[in-house]
């Protein structure tokens, strides 16, 4: 079987051009159309200075989905190069899960610190799940819940989890079935 392999040179090329002309809309649209694979690499490739002109550039919710498809120690020693001040906004619009991931790579002082401006049940959930070891169910658990229509399809119910997250005013706690008597998925 053959490696692909991506060459990310020239995405890293047009975004360092975006970010210079200051076009946020156009990053932003950028950023959602790369792979969350190329996403990656092509972060991974930027100097740490304009890593963290990207997420500035990008707003807390942007950054947030950008941080999410890093490595969790990548994304760890982007935030640890932030002010605490920055890096709430940003670890804010996560998961708690996601939350959890990244602090667990990030020292105690630090995270504890970045969660004290994060929402307040919101920083509740992230230390109840950081209080789980690492690779156990509970560390592996989401607190978040979503309710979707039975009948459709996976993709497209996919496709809106961080739509549906982002605009909950209420921290979610399990998927739900809405046919076929409400299953829920992945509460606790």
């Amino acid at each position: 079987m053959q490696e692909v392999v991506i060459d990310t040179g020239d995405t890293v090329k047009e975004l360092k051009n975006l970010m210079d002309s200051g076009d946020i809309a156009a990053i932003a649209t950028r950023v959602e159309e790369i792979s969350p694979l190329e996403l990656a690499r092509t972060v991974s490739r930027l100097d740490e200075a304009d890593k963290t002109r990207l997420l500035e550039l990008l707003g807390p919710a942007r950054a947030a989905f950008v941080l999410s498809k890093l490595s969790g120690i990548g994304a760890a020693a982007l935030v640890e190069q932030m002010d605490p001040d920055q890096a709430a906004p940003i670890v804010g619009e996560m998961t708690s899960h996601d939350q959890a991931q990244l602090l667990r790579h990030i020292s105690g002082h630090r995270a504890e610190r970045i969660l004290r401006d994060v929402e307040p049940a919101a920083a509740s959930e992230t230390r109840e799940l950081l209080n789980y070891p690492a690779n156990t169910a509970g560390a592996l658990m989401i607190t978040e819940c979503l309710s979707y229509n039975g009948r459709q399809p996976v993709k497209r119910t996919i496709s809106l989890l961080p739509l549906i997250s982002r605009a909950s005013s209420c921290r979610m706690r399990c998927i739900s079935n809405s046919s076929h008597g409400g299953a829920n998925i992945g509460g606790r």
